[in-house]
């Protein structure tokens, strides 16, 4: 994609970030990989040939608007617009009684104008929460919540009848650490009963089928401009009030880490012993997906042994080592995506970014930050930079969650080991 833009001598893959909103109404089969695209039958060009342009078309009227600005920074608390989705992983945090939630409430917005002030350019706004308003039933392509923050944004500072998209003034509604936070505020209940789902394991009866979160609305549609109404009035009030200049130098950083082979130091285990991270594997509650969304074949959260049949297929794709096993524990071993051949199921090898313009600090990984990972990191930032005012956001690359070792039981998406997270601190340290 930067190639396209033709200006390969400013722009490449180490000085532009791509974040996404992790919207799950987008269009399929764009991840060049076989497990995220799997359910797609395979890579759509169509699809990803769309996305490439539409960023590139993005990055050159960027370019051709350049002008000398300014940028704004307020910081500030949204309640009533998530919650935890794995709110009894959550209890396995032994720091979480620092915290008031069991999710992130904070909102960061940069307000960009002219060097003048006299003429507003756009908005960026970080907050965690999942763009999954819109669940599976949905089969037209949306921007889910965050699309539609971004949407009342444009059109609050746009000329009326602008179409969307078109106008001068860009709203941008990112992500953060927002790996076990969803929009269904209702919470998971059991569709038949109506009752809370079994609170370890999201079941109804001892089947995941039938345990769904539901949002606010009556309608999913519905549920979804609450949730992106709530995150552009809050946005639209720190933007406003917005008195705190970003000042100082603007740099970056961006290496590929192998994420296989990395010795991690006690200093940051939670075994207090060096460690290392493993041939990548998902575990048994990986395919019991999330009260969002949830798997087939009854797979259960929290599941942390074996099933002999699902063994037995699972050895067709390949079968794991007595070493990977014993790195990956206490996680059964479903799929082992780390050691399949002639082709990879999973990027091991992936990019980890940082930018710095003055006081602000972005941190892109590649995966989604839960909760509790994602005030880890940010508690490291602030001590590399104090004066820092630093959110995550998603990196170009996506391998599934990055989570604190007390969640690495249930959400066993994390495909490289428990030390996963443990990685990140000390190279984002770096």
């Amino acid at each position: 994609g930067v190639d396209k833009t033709g200006r390969r001598d400013l722009y490449t893959e180490k000085n532009i970030l791509i974040s996404g909103t992790h919207t799950h109404s987008t269009a399929c089969g764009t991840g060049g990989t076989v497990l995220v695209d799997l359910t797609t039958l395979g890579f759509v060009k169509q699809n990803w040939e769309a996305c490439v342009n539409g960023i590139v078309q993005s990055i050159m009227r960027a370019h051709n608007n350049l002008q000398l600005g300014r940028i704004k920074i307020n910081i500030g608390q949204v309640d009533n617009c998530n919650i935890n989705r794995s709110p009894a992983s959550y209890l396995n945090n032994i720091d979480r009684e620092q915290y008031k939630y069991n999710t992130d409430h904070e909102m960061t917005v940069l307000r960009f104008e002219s060097i003048d002030g006299k003429n507003e350019i756009g908005m960026m706004n970080f907050f965690p929460v999942h763009a999954v308003s819109l669940n599976s039933s949905n089969l037209l392509v949306a921007g889910d919540n965050k699309g539609y923050a971004s949407y009342l944004f444009e059109k609050s500072k746009n000329p009326q009848g602008t179409l969307p998209g078109q106008g001068k003034f860009v709203a941008a509604f990112g992500q953060s650490n927002e790996g076990d936070v969803s929009p269904n505020l209702n919470g998971p209940k059991c569709i038949d009963t109506g009752l809370p789902c079994e609170f370890y394991t999201s079941t109804c009866d001892g089947r995941n089928e039938k345990c769904i979160g539901s949002g606010p609305g009556n309608t999913t549609y519905e549920s979804n401009e609450i949730i992106g109404k709530i995150q552009f009035e809050a946005a639209k009030v720190l933007y406003d009030n917005a008195q705190l200049y970003i000042n100082g130098i603007a740099n970056f950083r961006h290496i590929y880490i192998n994420m296989q082979t990395i010795n991690v130091s006690s200093h940051y285990t939670s075994t207090g012993r060096n460690e290392t991270t493993c041939q990548a594997a998902l575990g048994y509650a990986f395919a019991a997906g999330a009260t969002d969304g949830h798997g087939d074949f009854d797979f259960k959260q929290s599941t942390n042994s074996t099933n002999p049949f699902w063994q037995y297929l699972s050895s067709f794709i390949a079968t794991p080592t007595p070493e990977q096993i014993q790195c990956q524990a206490p996680k059964p071993i479903l799929l082992d995506v780390g050691q399949t051949k002639p082709i990879e199921w999973v990027p091991f090898i992936l990019p980890l970014q940082i930018f710095q313009i003055g006081q602000l600090i972005i941190v892109a990984v590649p995966g989604e930050f839960t909760t509790m990972s994602g005030r880890r990191l940010k508690s490291t930032i602030k001590q590399a930079f104090q004066d820092a005012r630093s959110f995550r956001g998603l990196a170009p690359h996506h391998e599934h969650r990055t989570v604190s070792p007390g969640l690495y039981d249930e959400a066993t998406s994390v495909i490289t080991s428990p030390n996963f997270l443990p990685i990140g601190t000390p190279n984002k340290q770096k």
